[in-house]
């Protein structure tokens, strides 16, 4: 009888600490994106970018386990793959014939997620290899109209960036709550090795409202751009944009949206090996968004000196540093050559058409026009299409 009590009562705790265990789910994340994007400056001679058409699309699958240690945390880790094609880029010898698909499997992500909900606020991490589009700072071509972000100058992230450097290599950390965000990252962009340098870039945003038609935000980023094996020579791009951002909806009711953003633009620029000291660089720019059900027209104008100041100077290996530092718009560049402190203005004016289709499915017709004070430099046709299934999850339903 004893030893019977005695299995019942240990078959007992035993089955309330297997309760009190979290039970692992199966989660996946699923991201798609089409992008084409026709781009033609020769009206500007090509000046500050070449004509070019990115036409291309990326599957982002992933696959892990969430381990929901409360009703209000849950643990993530998950592994996927980065799967890219550029539409008609196919090997044409017969001996790379074999390598045509496995050439599109760029690369793997794999990353620690973690999700809080706090009693005011909302706490996200991730840390490993995984989708920018986690981040303001990637998010695609077609974000909703109040997401986050949206008031991120072209500056700290071109598009085309946006879409080839899909991944971030680090870490995110995200806070929000009611009308508030916040974010941190860092981006692991270089390993120091042959050919390549070491470099990284710390990115963060902020937004929080004041008053029902006022908020108030920062953008920041550090790029540190370092030596390799064979070169020495170290940059440093440091940006900070604090920003106010007027919401005129009641002045303009039959519009569903109407907003006024205005950024101060600070660069602090070095390049170590030329011995340039501190560079500051000063601008601002003032952005207007007016949306009425799927039709928009966003207008940013910017003014001051060039944020991109030794674009056009050679590196220790005799080639400019280019795109390889600046990882933004390059019509923030101003002029091109050596005469950035000369201040001028870029202005980019965009006509979109964007649909409500699905909540997780986003579509974007648009056309980008660009000037600067020689006159109108060129334009883009872009259609993008993304689906997001983040974090989708699939429990047993047994």
């Amino acid at each position: 009888m004893r030893r019977a009590t005695l299995s019942l009562s240990l078959f007992a705790m035993a089955a309330l600490i297997s309760a009190a265990q979290p039970k692992p789910e199966f989660v996946f994340d699923l991201g798609f994106e089409y992008c084409f994007d026709n781009r033609e400056f020769d009206a500007g001679g090509e000046t500050f970018i070449e004509s070019s058409t990115i036409h291309a699309a990326r599957l982002t699958p992933a696959f892990g386990v969430a381990l929901p240690v409360s009703a209000n945390v849950t643990h993530r880790i998950l592994a996927g793959i980065d799967i890219f094609k550029d539409m008609g880029a196919s090997p044409t010898s017969e001996d790379l014939q074999s390598s045509v698909n496995t050439g599109l499997f760029r690369e793997m992500t794999l990353w620690y997620g973690l999700d809080a909900n706090l009693p005011n606020s909302t706490l996200k991490a991730c840390a490993g290899i995984f989708p920018r589009r986690f981040s303001v700072f990637g998010s695609s071509d077609t974000p909703s109209a109040d997401m986050p972000g949206r008031d991120i100058p072209t500056l700290f992230i071109s598009d085309a960036l946006r879409f080839y450097d899909s991944n971030i290599e680090g870490i995110l950390i995200t806070s929000s709550r009611p009308g508030s965000y916040y974010e941190v990252s860092l981006d692991w962009l270089g390993l120091f090795g042959s050919r390549r340098r070491e470099q990284f870039i710390v990115q963060s945003y902020g937004k929080g409202s004041i008053l029902p038609w006022l908020s108030a935000g920062w953008v920041a980023s550090l790029h540190h751009y370092a030596n390799s094996f064979e070169y020495s020579g170290v940059v440093d791009d440091v940006t900070v944009s604090p920003f106010l951002s007027f919401s005129l909806d009641r002045l303009f009711p039959c519009l569903d949206r109407t907003a006024l953003t205005f950024h101060y633009i600070q660069g602090i620029h070095q390049d170590r090996r030329n011995s340039t000291g501190l560079e500051p660089a000063f601008g601002g720019q003032a952005t207007l968004e007016i949306r009425k059900r799927n039709l928009g027209v966003k207008n940013e104008i910017y003014y001051g000196m060039g944020q991109m100041p030794y674009y056009d100077v050679s590196g220790p290996d005799g080639l400019p540093y280019g795109s390889a530092l600046y990882r933004g718009n390059p019509f923030y560049r101003i002029s091109k050559g050596l005469d950035w402190k000369a201040p001028g203005m870029y202005d980019r004016l965009e006509f979109y058409y964007q649909p409500v289709v699905a909540g997780f499915l986003n579509l974007r017709l648009a056309a980008c026009l660009h000037f600067t004070r020689n006159g109108f430099e060129g334009w883009q046709q872009k259609l993008c299409l993304v689906v997001n299934l983040d974090n989708f999850r699939i429990r047993n339903r047994s």
